[in-house]
């Protein structure tokens, strides 16, 4: 019987990915298969390295075939087929379940393919680690969102089939989907712009039903999300509360806020999750699919703080080629404050419709003032000392500039002053001028008027003397002239 190879990501319910071309994976699989036993190597993008697993494998269903429908030869069940799990240690059944292979193992469980006997049909069950549960009170509220999460039925998320306890330890029955996670088929790197947009469009609405049956998710991540055969996405493991590995900053947290520090919102973490969260989440994977890393790197505690008070480095710093509008709706989503993000995710998956169909998105970037809003709602320290020294070196510069006011005005008072001064000066000895002129002129015309007085009297004698004369003309003809006569002539 045909076996493949599978990379499996931490904490999936439903993941068999179709089989490798690569040469070194070819050969790790002959060996396999001359063994008559099957080996899963773990594949990881970020660290390769490979972990073989002891594994059995189940064939892999035609490409289209619904969740757990999938075709087997005519005559052939999966326990005649020989997949029965090789290793003596993994069980044979959970509940009802016959095991056939182990699929994977997460944080909090193993995931193994296993095959319903009533219904007939595969199935993938996430059964618990006995170190994930930690209290009684947990397994209960563990089956009570799992419960809540089986009523869910969307084209874009894995349904759960049901519940149940197996040796004290809960257990997960859902959909078995033949594909690879989304973390697995990206590797690490950017995934084609509109085919990104395109898958997160049709989660966002997937989540936006979820949410509306009052289902939050917690754990949104690549790792969560299922790409089919036909390149469908599919959300998995609702309503999961896991335990985190130390040192894998991309493994689920346990506690009062629970999620993968990687891809968790501020107020998630501080053990607040809303439907808010899971777009938060939802714009970090958006995030990461776009430029093919996360938005802040480093342990948990640290991711936890880096998403509590800075914001991440811009979308379009990392690529060029994103299209403004589409990273205006990634860091929307990515809003410290859940009331700034959109107001569902089915606004964000509208945004996503908008964009892919060219036309313009409702989002808009921040302006300087809600930038600086947001600085200083996350560093109210840091905001009252710069505001302080702000509002000192305003008032320094107010009264400067007050200062600096009253001396020009007392300058331009006291030249006008100086200039006043002057035109009354000048004006003094203008009046001095003319009054010179007109004491000039008084004399002169004194002097004036004294020659005229002088002329007249010169002619008074005159005349008096040629009348008193008894011989006018001998006085006449002997030269006896006024001296002033020749003035008179002329």
């Amino acid at each position: 019987m045909e076996r493949h190879l599978a990379a499996e990501p931490d904490s999936n319910p439903a993941f068999f990915p179709p089989p490798s071309t690569d040469a070194p994976v070819t050969r790790v699989l002959a060996s396999a298969l001359n063994s008559n036993k099957f080996t899963l190597i773990r594949l990881s993008s970020r660290r390769p390295h490979l972990t073989p697993l002891p594994r059995a494998t189940p064939p892999l269903p035609a490409e289209g075939t619904p969740p757990g429908t999938e075709t087997r030869p005519a005559g052939e069940t999966c326990r005649e087929s020989g997949s029965r799990p090789t290793d003596a240690s993994l069980p044979t059944r959970i509940g009802r379940f016959e095991v056939i292979a182990l699929l994977g193992e997460g944080a909090f469980g193993e995931v193994f393919l296993a095959r319903d006997p009533q219904l007939e049909r595969d199935v993938a069950v996430k059964w618990a680690k006995p170190s994930a549960v930690g209290s009684p009170e947990r397994v209960k509220r563990f089956l009570r969102e799992a419960k809540a999460a089986a009523t869910l039925r969307h084209p874009n998320l894995v349904p759960l089939y049901e519940t149940g306890e197996e040796s004290s330890r809960p257990f997960l029955v859902s959909a078995y989907i033949a594909g690879r996670t989304l973390e697995a088929m990206t590797g690490g790197n950017p995934m084609p712009i509109c085919e990104a947009a395109e898958v997160v469009r049709k989660l966002a609405d997937a989540l936006a039903y979820a949410h509306r049956e009052g289902v939050i998710h917690r754990d949104v991540k690549p790792a969560n999300m299922m790409m089919d055969v036909r390149g469908e996405p599919h959300l998995t493991d609702f309503g999961l509360a896991a335990r985190a590995v130390a040192g894998d900053e991309k493994l689920t947290q346990d506690g009062a806020g629970v999620g993968t520090p990687a891809y968790m919102a501020p107020e998630q973490a501080e053990g607040q999750g809303t439907a808010a969260s899971d777009q938060y989440s939802l714009g970090c994977t958006l995030y990461e699919l776009l430029t093919g890393r996360t938005p802040f790197e480093g342990p948990p505690s640290v991711q936890l703080m880096l998403h509590a008070s800075l914001d991440p480095a811009p979308v379009r710093r990392l690529l060029r080629d994103v299209p403004r509008d589409l990273s205006t709706v990634v860091h929307k989503c990515m809003e410290k404050e859940p009331a700034a993000r959109y107001p569902s995710c089915g606004e964000l998956a509208e945004d996503l419709r908008r964009f892919l169909a060219g036309e313009p998105v409702n989002a808009r970037r921040l302006s300087w003032v809600g930038r600086l809003g947001k600085f200083a709602r996350r560093n109210p320290g840091l905001a009252v000392s710069v505001a302080t020294a702000i509002v000192a070196m305003t008032i320094g510069t107010g009264v400067s500039l007050w200062q600096l006011a009253v001396a020009r005005a007392e300058a331009r008072r006291a030249d006008h002053e100086s200039m006043l001064a002057r035109q009354s000066e000048a004006e003094a000895k203008r009046q001095e001028g003319i009054a010179v002129e007109k004491a000039t002129l008084a004399v002169a015309k004194a002097e004036e008027a004294a020659r005229e007085a002088t002329r007249a009297t010169q002619v008074s004698d005159f005349m008096g003397g040629l009348f008193r004369d008894s011989d006018p003309l001998a006085f006449i003809a002997g030269g006896v002239v006024p001296p002033s006569y020749e003035t008179l002539k002329t």
